[in-house]
């Protein structure tokens, strides 16, 4: 979270730090941030004294709260409270010898920066403060470029490979080839990090900028089939002419398709991408894409990793049937399960891992709710919303992206206009549908047991689900018909049993 006032913030730091014994210092990331004019979105300090009492002081001082992360080293988090109700980050590291020790620790040189804390001057510009850089990063801060301090770095903590990738697509700074080079030679040893950290990352770099570059780049250094063996078994699979790249390519297109569709965040030139015309989007969904689904990421953040998943069925389904035609019967469900297993080495949440395997089960259904040229019924509306409850939406976007990651270069603008269209249909009606059928059932089980004198029993929930259907289709409108056909739904179901009844429906 961006503190909103990180300056105020250090000065407070500055005032307890005083009665505590120590060389206390700022460094890295939030450093580097101050350097570039970016929002600082936590602080970093390093003391050469007592990192615990210096963090009871923080919270004290700022009304927050303090805890260890590795008591044991001396790590330590205050969450401090911001006047605007937020909390602000504090991480406090100890630190044995000398700061330029410590700082040769660290991964890259643009983040091995260090000034005293009680050398900063509010006044200047932190470009003029007095920087101890022992490897030279706020030259590279100048020239974008990202540099390991020693290659070591990768095989001491590998989850460093995707922080670089990161930081790199946050900044938009190019990694130089000798960082490129040592992340090559130690990028199989991620499969030995922690599946909670990867997680982190890797979730950072699907929901910032340049998802492409950094997407490609875990692929050509070979971070991304380390982390997903499920997509890497796509490499070599062809797909029918109406694809335009092999299964591996689609997938991560696919996600790609998914930022080109949602991101507001740069300013798209829509000559060079007239498809965006046609995607049904407004403030709504895009309130709704914004809002927090999983691990703490927003829905987007979680789509991205549903596209990027979506087919990873396909390798393990793949046949030639008598005509020759190529299919991949089953996919979705045999990708939903590979996908369930990758997640859960990943430590998603059980909701996020449930978000994701829904959309990957259910991407083709918008295709194929209607006849190819119609709309869905009022129905087929009701029960799409009805199946995939909180990611029907979700599903749709994953869908549109699906169909442009299939015909990519190649996409024919008036065919898409028509798919869009649909997928409008779905979103609006849809949604107004099962919105109005939710708030306003007509009857209960209640009212079939004391209205009706029905015995309560499994053709219960049955004939409520057929009575919402005929609401959707507007053949029932008042709670008369919904007791008539309810009625005539128990005698049609209590003549073929219960068990046929569930069947039936």
């Amino acid at each position: 979270m961006v503190i909103s006032d990180p300056i105020n913030l250090l000065k407070d730091i500055q005032r307890t730090a005083e009665i505590v014994h120590g060389n206390i210092y700022l460094v890295g990331g939030c450093l580097r941030d101050f350097l570039l004019d970016r929002p600082v979105n936590d602080i970093d300090l390093a003391i050469s004294g007592d990192a615990e009492l210096l963090s009871q002081k923080l919270a004290s001082q700022t009304q927050g709260q303090a805890f260890p992360l590795d008591a044991y080293r001396g790590i330590y988090r205050v969450l401090a409270h911001q006047t605007d109700n937020n909390t602000s980050q504090i991480d406090i590291t100890t630190f044995e010898s000398n700061i330029e020790a410590d700082l040769s620790y660290r991964d890259l040189t643009i983040d091995s920066l260090a000034i005293p804390l009680n050398e900063i001057n509010h006044a200047k510009h932190p470009s003029e403060w007095s920087i101890i850089d022992p490897f030279n990063g706020k030259n590279d801060l100048l020239n974008k470029i990202i540099r390991a301090i020693k290659p070591e770095i990768y095989s001491d903590d590998p989850v460093r490979l995707l922080r670089t990738i990161r930081i790199a697509s946050e900044l938009n700074f190019s990694i130089e080839p000798d960082t490129i080079k040592f992340m090559e030679w130690h990028y199989n040893k991620i499969q030995n990090s922690p599946g909670e950290r990867i997680r982190d990352e890797f979730l950072k770099i699907l929901s910032g900028n340049f998802l492409e570059e950094s997407i490609y780049r875990l692929s050509d250094i070979g971070i991304l089939g380390i982390i997903f063996p499920e997509l890497q078994e796509g490499r070599d699979v062809v797909q029918p002419k109406e694809h335009y790249w092999n299964v591996y390519d689609h997938n991560l297109q696919c996600a790609f398709k998914v930022d080109l569709l949602l991101d507001d965040s740069r300013n798209i030139d829509i000559n060079k991408h007239p498809e965006l015309k046609y995607v049904p989007s407004n403030d709504i969904t895009k309130k709704y894409f914004q809002s927090e689904c999983s691990d703490s990421h927003t829905r987007t953040t979680i789509l991205k990793l549903a596209a990027l998943l979506h087919d990873v069925g396909k390798p393990k389904t793949k046949q030639i049937d008598s005509n020759g035609k190529m299919r991949f019967l089953g996919h979705s469900e045999i990708g939903m399960e590979l996908a369930r297993n990758a997640l859960e080495r990943l430590r998603i949440s059980n909701r996020g891992i449930e978000t994701v395997c829904t959309m990957i089960k259910e991407h083709l259904r918008p295709s194929q709710i209607a006849p190819t040229g119609e709309m869905p019924s009022k129905r087929a509306l009701y029960r799409y919303f009805r199946d995939l409850e909180d990611v029907a939406i979700d599903t749709l976007f994953l869908n549109l992206a699906d169909y442009l990651a299939a015909r990519g270069p190649l996409i024919d603008i008036y065919d898409w206009s028509v798919h869009c269209d649909r997928i409008r249909y779905i979103l609006e009606e849809g949604s107004e549908t099962n919105n109005t059928i939710t708030n306003s059932n007509l009857i209960s089980g209640h009212d079939l047991i004391n209205t009706l004198g029905l015995k309560p029993g499994p053709y219960f929930k049955i004939i409520l689900e057929n009575i919402s259907e005929a609401q959707a289709e507007g053949f029932v409108k008042t709670k008369e018909d919904a007791l008539s056909l309810a009625k005539k739904k128990y005698i049609e179901y209590s003549s073929v049993g219960d068990t046929d009844a569930e069947t039936k429906s």
